[in-house]
């Protein structure tokens, strides 16, 4: 069965997102509650409804028995992990460290002002690893710029959590609070300024 939600704009028209389709009404139904909770979080909060629905469809897609969005050529959705907002694709082993923004991560993880942001921020519940992961997402990103769906799987938290691991990861990039990392108040997106990143801490190309 295919599984939408519909939402009523006020207007005209109703706003329709498709989640997937489902062999099992028990995994259909699993998923409605599951993305129910994940738009009741405080994730959403201050943003558009219209907005909050588009982008819980990726985390909708990782729930188990999710075989993909109806009429999809592969007709599957990706596999089912005990994180729900697994990655698209796996990165190679092989390639790891080979990358051009690992580079930069590695000289901000291993500067001396990280050290002192995490020192300061001592109850951080990030790890090194997490920053890096979210680091290198932004970088790859054009114009280092990812909605928070995606901003959630590279720091490996569902994505209702989001609101409570933006603020610690801030807290780690946002030297003096210049803004480093953050939310464009106009978009569900994640941004981060480059330039700024390599100014605070030290980073030389």
């Amino acid at each position: 069965m295919s599984l939408s939600v519909m939402y009523d704009t006020n207007g005209p028209d109703e706003l329709g997102v498709a989640l997937g389709t489902f062999e099992s009404r028990d995994d259909a139904m699993s998923a409605v509650e599951q993305v129910r909770q994940s738009l009741e979080g405080e994730t959403w909060r201050g943003e558009s409804v219209a907005h909050a629905m588009l982008t819980v469809q990726p985390f909708a897609l990782g729930l188990p028995g999710n075989h993909g969005l109806p009429g999809s050529s592969s007709g599957t959705a990706q596999p089912h992990s005990a994180d729900p907002m697994q990655p698209t694709q796996a990165e190679p082993k092989e390639n790891a460290g080979r990358e051009p923004e690992d580079g930069v991560v590695a000289q901000v993880l291993d500067s001396a002002m990280f050290t002192e942001q995490r020192r300061r921020a001592r109850r951080a519940s990030l790890s090194d690893q997490q920053i890096g992961s979210l680091l290198r997402r932004l970088m790859s990103a054009p114009g280092h710029r990812i909605y928070q769906s995606d901003a959630a799987e590279a720091l490996e938290v569902p994505v209702f959590q989001l609101s409570g691991a933006l603020p610690v990861a801030q807290r780690l990039l946002n030297v003096d609070q210049y803004p480093v990392l953050y939310r464009d108040p106009d978009s569900i997106e994640i941004v981060l300024d480059l330039d700024l990143l390599q100014e605070q801490f030290g980073v030389t190309t």
